[in-house]
C-alpha cells in the first residue's frame, strides 16, 4: 500500500519475492575491537584515560521494541519515529504534504506489517561505536604539607565510566547487540576517593 517500504527485484524476475533475499552489511559480531589508553602525570596531578570501540559491524533493529503495534494489543511508537517525518496518509492527516516517498519512517499500521517488518537496508544499522570508557584524575598532596598533620600520603581522586559514545546510531547502546533495544541501558559511573596513610 502507499506509504509502505519498497524494495529492489534484485533478480530481475519482474516479482518480488523471498528468491531477492541477498546479504547485507557485516556481521553481528564486531570484525574490528580495538582499545587505547594513555596516562600523564604533572606537578602531583596523574590523569588517565581509556578508548574502546568496534567497528565492521552492523545490526538489523526490530521486533516490538521497535516495530510500531508488532503485536497488536501491545506495542509503542519510538518516540523519535513519532517526532520525525513518516508517511501519514492526507485522509488523515488532511495535507498531501505528509504523503512524503521520502519521508524517514513507513506508515503506521496495527499489528505485524509483513511487509515493513521485516530485514531491509531500512532497518539495518551500523554497529560502530568509540566510547570513553574510563577517566582517572587524581592529586597526591605533597608530603611537606602532610607533615604537620602526621599522614604520610594523601592521594584525592575523581574515577568517572562510560562517560561518553560516539556512535551514528543513537537509539540506544551499540555495543548491546539487542536487535531490540529492550535491554538494560549502560550506565555511567562517577566515584570520588580519598587515599590516606599515616
Amino acid at each position: 500500500m502507499p506509504g509502505d517500504i519498497k524494495y529492489k527485484d534484485v533478480n530481475g524476475d519482474g516479482v518480488i519475492n523471498d528468491d531477492d533475499i541477498v546479504p547485507l552489511g557485516y556481521r553481528t559480531v564486531p570484525g574490528l575491537q580495538y582499545g587505547m589508553g594513555f596516562s600523564v602525570n604533572w606537578n602531583n596531578f596523574d590523569f588517565s584515560v581509556l578508548f574502546q570501540g568496534a567497528g565492521k559491524r552492523d545490526f538489523f533493529v526490530n521486533g516490538s521494541g521497535v516495530f510500531p503495534f508488532e503485536n497488536s494489543s501491545q506495542g509503542n511508537i519510538l518516540q523519535l519515529m513519532a517526532e520525525g517525518r513518516r508517511w501519514i496518509s492526507r485522509e488523515v492527516s488532511g495535507d498531501l504534504s505528509t504523503e512524503d516517498p521520502n519521508a524517514d519512517w513507513p506508515r503506521l499500521t496495527y499489528g505485524r506489517n509483513e511487509n515493513n517488518n521485516r530485514n531491509s537496508t531500512f532497518w539495518l544499522k551500523n554497529g560502530r561505536y568509540v566510547r570513553l570508557k574510563n577517566v582517572e584524575i587524581s592529586y597526591t598532596v605533597p608530603k611537606r604539607t602532610l607533615r604537620q598533620f602526621h599522614v604520610s600520603s594523601l592521594k584525592i581522586g575523581f574515577i568517572g565510566q562510560n562517560l561518553f559514545t560516539w556512535s551514528s546510531f543513537k537509539w540506544w547502546d551499540p555495543e548491546s547487540g539487542q536487535s531490540s533495544g529492550s535491554n538494560y541501558p549502560i550506565t555511567k559511573n562517577y566515584s570520588m576517593y580519598l587515599q590516606l596513610n599515616f
